[in-house]
């Protein structure tokens, strides 16, 4: 019966996993159709750089702020590539590309560029 119990507990997990992983997905694919539409480029701050040699690759994060149309401000901790992340200095500037209609959706301007480069590859290589 302990078995029963482990299988059960780790399917019950997995499929949490999996369900805050589809969300996750779904929520960035959202933003960037927001940023796309409504984006607006202007000049963040870069707050803290944070750096997780946990993993083989790493990963690297960013916490900006920046201020929308209205002075408002507005922060934000994303994940980064290494170089990217490499070429920003804490209190620096960071270009950001935020939502008009929604301020706090914002995303740096280098990750859009990543995105739009890997969208047009993928659409380029499957109309070949």
């Amino acid at each position: 019966m302990p078995l029963f119990w482990a299988a059960f507990a780790l399917i019950v997990f997995g499929a949490i996993a999996f369900i805050v992983a589809i969300r996750m997905v779904i929520r960035w694919g959202s933003e960037l159709a927001e940023l796309q539409k409504f984006g607006v480029e202007t000049t963040g701050t870069v707050l803290n750089k944070t750096s997780s040699a946990a993993h083989a690759s790493g990963h690297h994060f960013v916490r900006y702020e920046y201020r929308d149309q209205f002075g408002v401000p507005h922060s934000r901790k994303v994940p980064m590539t290494a170089g990217a992340w490499e070429a920003l200095q804490e209190g620096g500037p960071i270009e950001i590309v935020y939502s008009q209609r929604r301020p706090k959706v914002s995303a740096p301007k280098s990750l859009l560029d990543v995105m739009k480069t890997a969208k047009t590859t993928i659409t380029i290589n499957a109309r070949e």
